[in-house]
């Protein structure tokens, strides 16, 4: 050992006093140890110090201590005895239970411990840390800490801890305690407790709850009333969500201490982790099921409440799906309504919706079925499960029903419809229901105020994008072109991840349709290496970038990489069958950027045609030197 002070501090339950009694049966102190464990007992400093002797004098040689007294209060004379007595003598100190101290106790070891007497080494063992002058220790480099994470369990404790029980556990189980547990300790014994003596421990385990009496008993007495009443009450306001943060702590508890409640729960506990340097921590999962299952079952109108409040904040920090999982749970349809078709209904436009429309399908399970804001909540849920047959027949009763709406549900429940209309123009092919509907989508978010729709007032560039579609579809590239770059500066921040491939891709598509194939090439290569560098979910959103590179390649008569692109699936059916159909009949490419006369632009126009009109496995079959002739005249013109 060689610091002075070592600080040993974690949560009940995490083998804190089991692993220094370890260290000191293997015989690595550097000496002789004198042990107190602390209650309130000895809470008052002559008890304290009296202790504190008898320990010492108990470790050394007998007379060691001479005449030293217990103090009632620790001065220098008591200090300069005690380095004059321990002078020259190796001897290690464990107070054991420190955060039993009162503050006058703590404040007399403190002065003890600012210049320790020679070969005293002195070992904390805490459930926090306790309030001593740890920083001065930390920087001069006297102090040792130990933490929770240090004393968790690891994949291989945990199998011997297992084999010395007599149970075996396949690997998926033996991850899957590692994960329950969070290698703590008590939560790992208690886990063993149940499978012992079990015909299956695998089915057992998969029982293992915090809402089991065994660990919700254990959690009560060894975790909740240690921490004092502040720190339980803080810890029921706030296990309705997943995860924690000091601004959703406070509005949880309205109380402005919580902040400093998380950071000292964080700091203290393997319990409550801190998820790096987010700001967000989450609770251990098996205080978390004890937690809920106590506000549940005492506290119901609470519970409620909670999420409530959890609904409000996430939705003002943009976290949709969880506002509207919150929504649900409060039992409040108004609002779960409200935050569906405001916020979370945008969610559709994510490359991993179905888990919308889980959330949604609770909310409908018993709701009217002639109640027209909820059955767009139920249209959307369909979509977002791809269920487009079933969003079809919802759709035309929502239209009979909602102009009875009063503002601003109207026009949010209106701006769902003409939306979702327009998404199910796109799946079968229906230019002019694509466009209008998706023009009046437009005119409606711009009327929205931010407060009433905060997913909407992020995604308001979203329907113009819509309308892009249309006009790509209707063959008019360099209008799509303008509403592509339109949207983008009304929505900058929601095109990232899924909704940024799919529109880098529907760019790259307006710009080979204008033919500015060099340009269109340069933003499709970069669209489908960032999907092939990552796999995005719903892979069918590359697909306008797969044509885009397919089509550039072909006119640059690069036959094998434009044939490699065209065979992927995601540029299959869904686009090239409507810009096949956009440019077949239309002659001129409106807006295209070369106008050179009617047979410049039908010259244009035809090798659009040859390109999309080939079979799905290989979009590439024009003959090489025609295609290479069009690359050379339009690579200048680029």
């Amino acid at each position: 050992m060689a610091r002075p002070l070592t600080l040993v501090s974690a949560g009940p339950g995490t083998g804190k006093t089991l692993a220094v009694a370890t260290w000191v049966r293997e015989g690595r102190a550097p000496g002789p140890v004198a042990w107190v464990t602390l209650d309130r007992v000895v809470g008052v400093p002559s008890r304290f110090w009296g202790a504190v002797l008898t320990a010492l004098e108990r470790a050394l040689e007998p007379g060691t201590l001479g005449v030293v007294q217990s103090p009632r209060s620790v001065d220098d004379e008591f200090v300069e005895a005690l380095h004059g007595r321990l002078a020259g003598h190796q001897v290690v100190l464990v107070l054991d239970d420190v955060h039993e101290l009162p503050a006058d106790v703590l404040d007399g070891l403190d002065q003890l411990l600012r210049l320790p007497p020679e070969g005293l080494h002195v070992v904390l063992i805490s459930r926090h840390d306790p309030s001593l002058s740890l920083h001065r220790h930390r920087l001069a480099g006297h102090l040792g800490e130990v933490r929770a994470a240090d004393l968790a369990f690891t994949s291989a404790e945990t199998r011997q801890l297992l084999e010395d029980g007599g149970v075996r556990l396949a690997e998926d189980g033996l991850a899957e305690l590692v994960r329950i547990s969070g290698g703590w300790a008590a939560g790992l014994r208690l886990a063993l407790l149940s499978m012992e003596g079990a015909s299956d421990p695998q089915r057992a385990l998969r029982q293992f709850s915090g809402q089991q009496p065994l660990v919700a008993g254990y959690l009560d007495e060894e975790v909740m009333r240690s921490l004092g009443p502040a720190r339980a009450n803080f810890l029921l306001r706030t296990c309705v969500t997943d995860r924690i943060c000091a601004p959703l702590a406070e509005v949880l508890t309205r109380d402005d201490s919580a902040p400093g409640l998380l950071r000292s729960l964080s700091g203290d506990h393997l319990l409550v982790h801190e998820l790096g340097e987010s700001g967000w921590s989450r609770y251990h999962p098996l205080l978390l099921q004890t937690l809920r299952s106590r506000l549940n079952r005492d506290e119901l109108e609470l519970e409620h409440e909670l999420h409530r409040r959890a609904s409000v904040w996430f939705e003002g920090a943009g976290e949709w799906l969880l506002a509207l999982e919150h929504a649900v749970a409060s039992d409040d349809l108004a609002l779960s309504v409200r935050v569906g078709l405001g916020s979370s209904a945008v969610l559709v436009f994510s490359g991993h919706r179905s888990p919308l429309g889980s959330i949604i399908s609770r909310i409908c399970a018993q709701a009217s079925p002639h109640d027209p804001e909820l059955l767009m909540l139920r249209a959307l849920g369909a979509y977002s499960q791809d269920n487009h047959a079933r969003t079809v027949d919802l759709l035309p009763l929502v239209e009979a029903g909602v102009h009875e709406l009063p503002e601003p549900r109207r026009t949010i429940t209106l701006l769902n419809l003409r939306v979702l209309q327009a998404l199910e123009a796109r799946v079968a092919g229906d230019t002019e229901q694509l466009t209008r509907a998706s023009e009046e989508a437009v005119r409606l978010v711009g009327g929205l105020r931010g407060e009433d729709a905060p997913g909407w007032a992020v995604f308001r560039g979203v329907p113009l994008k819509i309308v892009a579609v249309g006009q790509l579809w209707s063959g008019r590239p360099a209008a799509a072109l303008r509403l592509l770059r339109q949207a983008m500066v009304f929505g900058q921040e929601t095109f990232t991840g899924y909704a940024a491939v799919y529109h880098q891709g529907l760019t790259a598509l307006a710009l080979v349709m204008c033919g500015q194939v060099a340009a269109a090439r340069r933003e499709a290569l970069a669209v489908v290496g960032q999907v092939e560098a990552s796999p995005i979910e719903r892979p069918h959103g590359s697909g306008p970038a797969w044509l885009a590179l397919a089509l550039a390649e072909q006119s640059l008569g690069h036959q094998e990489t434009a044939a490699s692109a065209g065979s992927r699936r995601e540029c299959c059916g869904r686009w090239t069958r409507p810009v096949r159909a956009s440019l077949s009949g239309a002659g001129p490419c409106a807006g295209s950027a070369h106008r050179r006369g009617p047979a410049r632009r039908t010259k244009s126009a035809r090798s659009f045609r040859e390109g999309l009109c080939l079979s799905r496995a290989d979009v590439c079959r024009a003959p090489a030197g025609r295609a290479r002739d069009r690359g050379r005249a339009r690579g200048g013109q680029c």
